[in-house]
């Protein structure tokens, strides 16, 4: 088990050809983690668990690489870029919501999706998607995705809250 300890806030970037975390997650427990820059090739899996926030800036599969993304946290976790291509993106927040960046050109992009989260899954929190002149509005708060040929799996195990989904690129399938 590789772990790290921050007292407050921390910015975590790493490159690796062989996986992060792949056989056993990398632990952390800032306060808020961000993921920036945290890049894996050819193989395995990037797993990594927080006991605070977390904030997904850029986290990529590359080279090729089927390999899973699993982010974990107690608090919510932030999504901006989050690449999977091949293999399925787990994200995971057992005391807080699922959150996005609000930037349209952001995404999570997987073969499958599974998104779990005590509170809310994407929205603000004040009010839902509306369309005005046949147009939506207030659809930045929504979580973008681009999922492959997987399922797009959402769960609430809380008090829950809203779930805003705004797949970018054709139509998803869901269970």
């Amino acid at each position: 088990t590789t772990n790290f300890t921050y007292a407050g806030t921390g910015t975590l970037a790493l490159s690796a050809t062989g996986g992060i975390g792949t056989s056993d997650a990398l632990e952390s427990t800032a306060t808020t983690l961000t993921l920036n820059a945290v890049t894996n090739a050819t193989s395995g899996n990037i797993q990594i668990d927080n006991t605070g926030a977390v904030t997904a800036t850029s986290v990529t599969q590359t080279g090729g690489s089927t390999g899973n993304i699993t982010l974990t946290a107690t608090g919510s976790i932030t999504v901006a870029t989050i690449t999977g291509a091949d293999g399925t993106v787990t994200l995971t927040s057992s005391g807080g919501s699922i959150l996005d960046d609000s930037v349209d050109t952001t995404y999570i992009n997987g073969k499958a999706i599974t998104l779990t989260a005590s509170g809310r899954i994407g929205g603000d929190g004040t009010n839902d998607v509306g369309f005005a002149a046949g147009a939506l509005t207030n659809i930045l708060p929504a979580i973008d995705i681009d999922l492959g040929t997987g399922n797009l799996n959402l769960s609430q195990t809380g008090a829950g809250g809203d779930v805003h989904i705004r797949e970018v690129n054709g139509t998803f399938t869901t269970s």
